[in-house]
Parts: structure tokens; C-alpha cells; sequence
């Protein structure tokens, strides 16, 4: 007669490997360790999440100075006109997060699994994005033209640009946790180290030519050119991959013939 607890480790033992028991080895080689603790979509409901409350903290220094303005029919014009620089930078930081959600929500969408590393990945770029309205609020309390606030501005921009370029490769080098195609993947890359690029140019040109100001980001406007010019170099490296891979191929296949 068989004991009942031998008899349930018997048929644990002859089940074969359970791939959602967070023991098992080799689920947690195939997912990386994580994936049944964070789904896809609990990383990116929760990075949206946190993108929208920091695009919300961007208004807080302008809730702020609107207690400051004065009485009169002029009162709100004289208030626009002494804080039009702190308002700009409102509105660049709030289009610029909104470039970087609209971005990681689009892929994001395509992702299925998500490892540590990913994970992350993700938590770091998502730092940036919480460190912006920081960033935002100093430059309305300092000069336009003050060198560290403008390289603590375009720092936090490039910052939050180049972790996303690392998620992007991060992705391309997995393509067994999303559902992009490898042309799409490999575009993603060079996209977004175009963009972190254009970003170091945009300061670059800030420091050099310090009345322009942050009306610099402007030439992110060249970013698309950029981009084009990305996904044409690698569309050809890939052409040129294939074309190698199938004149290797045709040539073993000849040597094979002749030794027969």
C-alpha cells in the first residue's frame, strides 16, 4: 500500500519541470526570474503611471508663482510677461516627457516578458523622467544664461534619452520578450541613439551660444531627418548581411558539389 504523501511526491516528481514554479530552474532561466512576479502589463501600467505624476509635478513652480501676481486690469500680462521664460521650459519639459512616454508605451505594448534586467532598466530610465520637474523648476529660478542650470537641464534630458536607447538595445538583443520585428528593433536602437545625439548637439549649441537659450531644442525639429538617415543605414546593414549570409551559403553549397 502506498503512502498518500509518497504518492503526492510521486506525482510531483513525474509531472516533469512546472515552468511556473518560481523554483524551477528552468523557467527562470526562460524568463529571467521575474516574469510571473511583473507581468508586462503591470510594468507598463505602472511606468505610466509614474510618467503622468511627473508630468503633473511640472505645474507645481507655476501654481506657486501664480500667487505672486498683482492686482490691476494688466495684472495677468505683466505676470506672463516676468514669467514667460519659467512657462516655456514648462511647456518643453511637458512636450519632451510626452515624447519619451508616447515612445515607451508604443514598444512597451509589444513586450510579453519582463526580466530584472529590464526591469531595471526600466526603474532607471523612469529616475529621469521623476528627475525632470526638477530640473524644469531650476531654471525658472536662475538666469537663462547660467551655465550649470543649462547643463543640469540638457544633462537630465540626455540622461533620460540614454537610458531609453538602452532599453531599445536591451530589446533588440531579446527578441524572445517582445513581439517586434528585428528591423523594427534594430530602427528603435539607432532612433534612439540619433536622438540622444541631437540632445548633446542641442546643449552643445546652448553653451556655445548662450542667447538662444533653451529655444535651442528647436533643432530637435532635425531629429526626424536624423532618424530617416538611421533607418536607411540600417536597413542597409541588414541587406548587406543577407547578401553575405546567401553568397557564403552559395559558396558552401558549391564546394559541397565539386567534392562530390
Amino acid at each position: 500500500m502506498v503512502d498518500r504523501d509518497d504518492a503526492r511526491g510521486f506525482e510531483k516528481s513525474s509531472s516533469g519541470p512546472n515552468p511556473d514554479h518560481p523554483e524551477d530552474p528552468q523557467a527562470q532561466d526562460r524568463t529571467g526570474g521575474l516574469s510571473r512576479l511583473l507581468p508586462a502589463e503591470r510594468s507598463l501600467a505602472f511606468a505610466d503611471a509614474v510618467i503622468a505624476i511627473a508630468m503633473t509635478l511640472l505645474i507645481l513652480p507655476l501654481m506657486e508663482a501664480a500667487g505672486e501676481i498683482g492686482r490691476g486690469s494688466n495684472a495677468a500680462l505683466a505676470w506672463f510677461g516676468e514669467h514667460w521664460g519659467q512657462l516655456f521650459t514648462f511647456l518643453l519639459s511637458f512636450a519632451l516627457i510626452g515624447f519619451f512616454w508616447i515612445g515607451h508605451h508604443r514598444v512597451f505594448e509589444r513586450v510579453q516578458r519582463v526580466t530584472l534586467p529590464l526591469l531595471w532598466l526600466t526603474l532607471a530610465f523612469l529616475l529621469t523622467i521623476v528627475w525632470l520637474p526638477v530640473a524644469t523648476a531650476l531654471t525658472g529660478y536662475s538666469d537663462s544664461a547660467d551655465t550649470s542650470t543649462v547643463l543640469t537641464y540638457v544633462l537630465s534630458i540626455f540622461a533620460a534619452s540614454g537610458a531609453w536607447f538602452l532599453i531599445r538595445v536591451y530589446l533588440a538583443r531579446h527578441p524572445e520578450l517582445h513581439t517586434l520585428k528585428p528591423e523594427q528593433a534594430r530602427e528603435g536602437v539607432f532612433h534612439s541613439g540619433a536622438t540622444s545625439i541631437m540632445f548633446l548637439l542641442v546643449g552643445a549649441i546652448m553653451l556655445i551660444v548662450p542667447r538662444i537659450g533653451y529655444f535651442a531644442f528647436f533643432f530637435m525639429f532635425l531629429s526626424s531627418p536624423a532618424h530617416m538617415l538611421a533607418a536607411r543605414l540600417s536597413r542597409l546593414g541588414a541587406d548587406r548581411r543577407v547578401r553575405d549570409e546567401g553568397l557564403a551559403s552559395g559558396l558552401s553549397s558549391a564546394v559541397g558539389e565539386e567534392r562530390g
